[in-house]
């Protein structure tokens, strides 16, 4: 007999498909303005440039700390290698924090940490005290980007997200074309001391400000999720009124102020950044994210290098300016792909069966395939040492033909309950990459020459492009079997 026959009625699990056309399961109603998330996002970016600014203002000053603290250069690059280490484990500790006791406890924390190691840095006497704080530094700063991607995450729905990433994303794109060239000036006319006061000052007052304006961003456990909740907000941080003229837990029956996204509860609750990894489809993408991020490394790593030597001879403060070529790239190519996100996702991210990989790396392709061009004709002009303009152009193409927009925002589409441990696992990933990326470069030009270095890289960066192709033909596949797996199945 069979189970019908029975009268055992229960259903059979649902098809791949079924899954993905079938309504959200909840919402998150998102009570902020437009206004309020624009003032949002600059808070979160401007948060997000101390990290990378400290990573490249170290640059140009790299010879006066060598000559005050009487150490050598293979100690000096030691420092920028464990302070990428640490700049990647910062975040698997934090981002699970971020995601579970929210975004406003951590930046506080964080930059608390990351003024101490200011203060610490300016008074260094010694190799161990300087590569102490900069561990410090690392450690307290580098997980901000991350949990400022899980900001973005938290208050805005998936159609606007890709532009509302691209304005949050200039914070950390700015500070490495400005850093040198301020960090230059500085040390030229201060000393290398007053970088880290003068950050240890900056960070003082962006840290007030976030302790009195800055909202709780992470959902409230209420039975519908909500976001702009006052729960987590000390009420002298409540400038809704000012912003708005309307008090934080007011009810809106604007649809302009309450607007839907879809959400999914996850079964499995991800409680370590890096067991996102174990999805197939993650993995792959934060694979093909690092391998850039190192090529694109060994350029700003070598770059003081390149410039210092025979046929350009610049000084600290020229070196700085030169960064500014990558800065403006990255400025203008996050803001363009941001743009280009957005309507991507309106065409082809929404709908019955969206196809949210297509619809994020439409156009990976085309800029991972020029970055490679560019990156083997900036290698042979520093071997030949061409005119200067040519190695401009060339930073500011690197950095135009960025990825790294496209890719942080389909990993938080793929995981928008646990954006910043998602983010974190990519921080992870990256910053290793990124570490032996620098280990290794400096021995690879003297034994092959820049030319033939940034060929082999660029050869190596190819090969990893077919990581691309299976994210494009599998993802969407393994994202419906994740949800199916985790998504629990009402009956």
């Amino acid at each position: 007999m069979t189970d019908q026959e029975k009268g055992n009625t229960s259903p059979s699990p649902p098809s791949i498909s079924t899954i993905s056309s079938t309504p959200s399961l909840s919402f998150i109603l998102t009570a902020f303005t437009k206004h309020q998330k624009i003032y949002i996002t600059v808070l979160a970016s401007i948060a997000s440039f101390f990290s990378p600014f400290s990573a490249n203002c170290y640059f140009p000053a790299m010879k006066l700390i060598e000559s005050d603290l009487q150490i050598d250069s293979n100690k000096m690059y030691s420092t920028i290698t464990v302070f990428m280490l640490f700049q990647g484990i910062s975040p698997s500790v934090w981002s699970y924090w971020a995601d579970h006791r929210g975004r406003r406890p951590v930046y506080l924390y964080n930059l608390f940490l990351y003024m101490l190691s200011n203060i610490g840095l300016a008074l260094a006497s010694n190799y161990s005290m300087l590569l102490g704080f900069r561990i410090l530094q690392a450690f307290g700063s580098s997980s901000i980007i991350a949990i400022g991607s899980g900001t973005i995450a938290d208050i805005t729905t998936p159609e606007e997200r890709g532009g509302y990433q691209g304005w949050y994303a200039l914070g950390f794109t700015l500070a490495p074309a400005v850093a040198p060239m301020i960090g230059g000036l500085i040390s030229r006319y201060l000393g290398w001391r007053w970088i880290f006061w003068l950050l240890s000052l900056t960070c003082c007052v962006h840290w007030v400000i976030l302790y009195f304006t800055l909202p709780e961003t992470l959902m409230c456990d209420q039975p519908k999720p909500c976001r702009g909740s006052d729960a987590k907000i000390p009420a002298w941080g409540r400038w809704w009124s000012v912003l708005s003229g309307q008090k934080l837990g007011q009810e809106r029956s604007s649809e302009d102020t309450l607007q839907e996204a879809s959400y999914q509860p996850e079964k499995k609750i991800v409680k370590v950044p890096m067991t996102c990894a174990q999805y197939r489809d993650v993995l792959v993408l934060v694979f093909f994210g690092s391998f850039q991020y190192a090529a694109l490394y060994t350029v700003i790593t070598l770059q003081p290098a390149i410039l210092r030597g025979e046929g350009y001879n610049l000084d600290a403060w020229s070196i700085g300016l030169t960064y500014l070529s990558m800065g403006f790239g990255f400025i203008l190519g996050s803001i363009l792909q941001g743009y280009t996100l957005n309507k991507d996702y309106m065409r082809f991210g929404m709908g019955p069966d969206p196809n949210l990989e297509y619809a994020r790396l439409r156009w990976v392709w085309l800029h991972a395939i020029l970055f490679n061009i560019i990156l083997v004709l900036y290698g042979w002009v520093a071997a030949w040492q061409h005119h200067l303009a040519f190695l401009l152009i060339g930073q500011f193409l690197c950095k135009f033909h960025s990825i790294f927009n496209a890719l942080g925002t389909l990993l938080i589409d793929l995981f928008p309950t646990r954006s910043a441990s998602i983010q974190a696992c990519n921080t992870v990933f990256r910053c290793f990459f990124g570490a032996f990326a620098t280990g290794t470069i400096d021995p690879l030009v003297n034994a092959l020459g820049y030319g033939w270095s940034y060929t082999l890289i660029s050869g190596i960066l190819l090969l990893s492009r077919v990581l691309l192709v299976f994210e494009l033909k599998y993802g969407a596949v393994w994202r419906k079997q994740r949800e199916l797996e985790e998504i629990p199945i009402r009956v």
